[in-house]
């Protein structure tokens, strides 16, 4: 996975919170965003798409296949 500081957000996006298995992680920029996270985005609505690009940009680093897509609300 990736540090959301190395996801490339636009400068007005915030990962506010991810659910990880049930659980609320608060988000800091070193952690690690898993396969089958949730993240929670505040962002202005003309950033919506720029922030989807970012996520669904991410791949396995390990094999190129792209993991399953974090999800976005």
């Amino acid at each position: 996975g990736k540090s959301i500081s190395s996801l490339g957000l636009p400068k007005h996006a915030l990962v506010v919170a991810i659910v990880r298995d049930n659980d609320v992680v608060t988000p800091r920029g070193d952690t690690i965003i898993e396969d089958n996270d949730h993240l929670f985005v505040l962002a202005n609505l003309h950033d919506q798409e720029a922030v989807e690009t970012c996520l669904s940009g991410m791949t396995d680093e390990t094999d190129g296949q792209s993991p399953d897509t974090p999800s976005v609300s």
